[in-house]
């Protein structure tokens, strides 16, 4: 068995500065791009690589990412919340001490 873990292009999160936050942005113009240059990519058959299941988080930038590549390899995408990302602040919005 293979696993394949691919990140989200880039979100409009991604352009502002970081605060730990988890929000649910969307790609932006080049992180659409992103997705659809590995989306073709993947589905080239030099590539020899088969999926037999593709997984996402539901958020919105992982979604985008997901149907391009889904789209491309001809795939149902099943989203589990469960690979959503763990926000890395306080609940007030502060990050953490690093030490």
């Amino acid at each position: 068995m293979h696993l394949y873990l691919i990140r989200h292009g880039q979100s409009v999160e991604n352009t502002q500065p970081y605060d730990g936050r988890n929000d649910n942005s969307a790609l932006t113009d080049l992180g659409q791009a992103q997705a659809a240059a590995l989306a073709t990519w993947l589905a080239q058959p030099t590539q020899r690589i088969k999926f037999n299941r593709l997984y996402s988080s539901p958020m919105q930038r992982a979604k985008q990412t997901a149907a391009a590549i889904a789209g491309a390899l001809g795939m149902e995408v099943a989203f589990d919340s469960r690979l959503m990302e763990v926000g890395n602040c306080k609940p007030d919005g502060s990050p953490y001490p690093l030490d």
